[in-house]
């Protein structure tokens, strides 16, 4: 086994962001919202950018679909 793994290209879709999800959540963001989530996503993202994968973040149907 390679001590470097091969990096992956991972897509990443934020599905609790969408419109089509009913958004309930960005209107609560100004007002003190649940930014738990948010953080953690943060630090997914930012952990499997620093291991080197690449990736494609999507918030929406339509561009998950592409």
């Amino acid at each position: 086994m390679s001590p470097h793994p091969r990096p992956h290209q991972i897509l990443v879709h934020i599905g609790f962001l969408t419109e089509e999800s009913g958004d309930v959540f960005s209107p609560r963001v100004l007002k003190g919202g649940p930014l738990g989530e948010m953080v953690q996503w943060a630090d997914i993202l930012a952990a499997l950018y620093v291991l080197g994968h690449g990736l494609r973040i999507t918030v929406s149907l339509k561009e998950l679909q592409r």
